[in-house]
C-alpha cells in the first residue's frame, strides 16, 4: 500500500494511505457460491422464494442473489474483528447487510459490558463462558431476522453472543424447576386411555359408515402389543409386568404428504443419523456417530422455515387432534 502526502490521496484510490496515517475504507467483494450441490434443482421448484432465508444464502448462484460489492469502513473492519473474538467470524452480506451488522455492534458491546466486563449482568461459570459464542457464521444473520424469538431453543444457545443469551446456556436457567403445584399432563392410567381411544377412533377400524373429519385421512391403526384389560387402580408394579402399547398407523399421510416431506428434508439437509452422546455444559447431548446405525435424518424446524410450512402444519394438526397433544408440546 502506497503512503502519500497531504491531499495526494483521490477519492478512487483504495491503495493510498495518507500520512496521517488513516486507512480509508475498502472495497470488499463478497464470495458467492452454491453451497449445496442440488441447488439449482432447488430453485427450479420455487425454493427461492418459498424458503429465502437458507436458499437465498447458501444457494446464492442459483437463486441470483449474489451480494454486491459493498464499501467496508474501518469501524466495520474492526466490528467483524472484534466479533470473532466470540466464536465463528459472522457473514455480513447483501440486502441485510446492515441489520447484521448493528446485531454484530451490539453483540460485541454486550459481550465486553454484561459478559466480561467488571459489572457483569450475570455471574457465570468458567464452563458456561467458554460455551458463550456463535457456533456459526449466520448467528447474526438470523439473530437480525428475529431469530432469537422464533426459533429460541436452537438460538439462545448456539447463538447466544448474537441473540445476548449467554446466561440462558445453563440449564437450570432455561429450565427451572417445577412448582409443587404444577398438574402432570398425564395422570396414571391416562397414557394407556389415549392409546385405547386411538384405536377404537381410528376411521380405518371402523365397521360401520364413519365420515371423516376435515384434514383427516381415511388411516387405520394396527396394534402390535397391548396390555391386558384392567379395573382399579394403576400401579407401576403391574406396568412393569404388561406388554406395552405397539402401535402403527397406516395411510396416516397421503402420498402427496410424504414427497413433500421428503423434500423438506432435502431442503434441512439428510445427515447421518447419530445416537446419543455424553451431557454437554447446556444441559443438551452431544451426538454420536454409531458404526451400526447407518439411516439419515434431517429436522423440521424454524431455523429452516420448515415449521412454517403449510403440509408441516397440516400434518401437526393431524397428530394433534389423534393424540390431543399440541404442536407445541410434542
Amino acid at each position: 500500500m502506497a503512503t502519500r502526502g497531504e491531499g495526494e490521496c483521490s477519492a478512487n484510490d483504495e491503495s493510498c494511505v495518507a500520512d496521517d496515517g488513516v486507512e480509508p475504507a475498502e472495497v470488499v467483494l463478497t464470495e458467492c457460491q452454491d453451497t449445496e450441490k442440488d441447488c439449482k434443482y432447488w430453485a427450479s421448484l420455487g425454493e427461492c422464494d418459498a424458503n429465502p432465508n437458507y436458499m437465498r444464502v447458501n444457494c446464492a448462484i442459483s437463486c441470483n442473489s449474489c451480494p454486491k460489492p459493498r464499501v467496508v469502513s474501518v469501524e466495520e473492519r474492526q466490528l467483524l474483528e472484534d466479533v470473532a473474538k466470540f466464536g465463528e467470524r459472522q457473514r455480513v452480506e447483501g440486502d441485510t447487510y446492515e441489520d447484521t451488522l448493528e446485531v454484530i455492534r451490539k453483540t460485541v458491546a454486550y459481550m465486553n459490558n454484561d459478559v466480561y466486563g467488571p459489572n457483569a449482568k450475570h455471574q457465570l461459570s468458567e464452563n458456561i463462558l467458554g460455551e458463550c459464542v456463535n457456533k456459526d457464521g449466520l448467528c447474526a444473520f438470523w439473530a437480525s431476522a428475529g431469530e432469537c424469538d422464533a426459533n429460541l431453543s436452537y438460538m439462545q444457545v448456539k447463538c447466544a453472543p448474537s441473540c445476548q443469551s449467554c446466561h440462558m446456556i445453563d440449564i437450570n436457567a432455561r429450565c427451572p424447576p417445577l412448582a409443587d403445584d404444577i398438574k402432570p399432563a398425564l395422570l396414571p392410567g391416562e397414557l394407556n386411555a389415549m392409546f385405547e381411544r386411538i384405536v377404537e377412533m381410528a376411521p380405518g377400524n371402523q365397521t360401520a359408515d364413519y365420515e371423516i373429519e376435515e384434514n383427516m385421512t381415511n388411516y387405520s391403526v394396527v396394534v402390535h402389543s397391548r396390555p391386558e384389560p384392567f379395573e382399579g387402580e394403576p400401579s407401576r408394579e403391574r406396568d412393569m409386568e404388561q406388554p406395552p402399547w405397539i402401535i402403527t398407523f397406516e395411510d396416516f399421510l397421503t402420498k402427496e404428504e410424504c414427497e413433500h416431506l421428503i423434500k423438506m428434508g432435502h431442503n434441512a439437509k439428510y445427515e447421518r443419523s447419530k445416537d446419543v452422546g455424553q451431557l454437554q455444559v447446556d444441559g443438551s447431548y452431544d451426538a454420536v456417530e454409531s458404526l451400526t446405525r447407518t439411516s439419515e435424518n434431517a429436522w423440521c424446524s424454524n431455523k429452516n422455515d420448515c415449521r412454517d410450512d403449510y403440509v408441516i402444519q397440516k400434518i401437526h394438526d393431524r397428530i394433534a387432534k389423534v393424540t390431543n397433544i399440541p404442536p407445541e408440546n410434542s
